[in-house]
């Protein structure tokens, strides 16, 4: 609900063009396999590869950051 609500805030929700643009977010961690052969900058710090897992749970983002458990 953390992100979910978080991104809902930066769109407007509450015009069409918002709740269409809410539907169709895609979040990935890491490079989308149809991206993977194009050029970009990679930030060393910043590296998915620093976690040791392919994904983390949103609610060790929320205590990570201070939000109840």
């Amino acid at each position: 609900m953390f992100v979910k609500r978080t991104i809902r805030g930066m769109l407007p929700f509450k015009r069409a063009r918002g709740r269409e643009a809410f539907k169709n977010i895609k979040c990935h961690i890491g490079v989308p396999e149809n991206l993977k052969n194009e050029n970009h900058v990679r930030i060393e710090s910043a590296s998915s590869e620093r976690l040791g897992t392919d994904y983390l749970k949103v609610s060790e983002i929320c205590k990570a950051i201070g939000g109840k458990s």
